[in-house]
């Protein structure tokens, strides 16, 4: 009986740990920040590169769309209020996605589906700097095979 209580104080005292870490905010805050330079370091690639996509989200969320048939704005806000709900829900179409999420792996880079990432407070400026460099990579490797046009 002895060894059951023990083993249900381990999680209930780490939940509470947990509580106490996050009721501040500042752990939240910090994933927000890691997500907002994430945003405008991707967002700079795609307008170095000259193709059509954008990288927005709220939070510690992102997301990413690509495609030559979407407006050639770079700005989260200005993108969101350029395109449909409909297309924005459409996501990247394919062959592109399928194109992108291979080229980003290549590159070491995960992001779930091509399309989505999710930042956490660990993460550092250097783990930015670095999923950005690697992104830049992966858009150039699907520009060179054709699946994104330079506008």
């Amino acid at each position: 009986v002895l060894c059951g209580a023990v083993g249900l104080l381990i999680p209930a005292a780490a939940g509470v740990a947990a509580t106490n870490l996050l009721a501040d905010g500042t752990i939240q805050d910090r994933a927000a920040a890691s997500a907002d330079r994430l945003i405008a370091g991707m967002n700079e690639v795609f307008r170095e590169a000259h193709v059509r996509g954008c990288t927005y989200g709220a939070r510690s969320t992102v997301r990413v769309i690509e495609g030559d048939d979407l407006p050639g704005v770079h700005d989260p806000a200005e993108f969101t209020a350029a395109v449909s709900a409909l297309r924005l829900l459409e996501n990247t179409r394919q062959p592109l996605l399928s194109a992108i999420q291979c080229a980003q792996l290549v590159e070491g880079l995960d992001i779930i589906g091509g399309t989505h990432v999710w930042t956490s407070a660990v993460m550092t400026d250097a783990d930015i700097d670095d999923a950005i460099l690697r992104f830049a990579r992966a858009l150039e490797r699907v520009i060179n095979e054709g699946y994104l046009t330079r506008q």
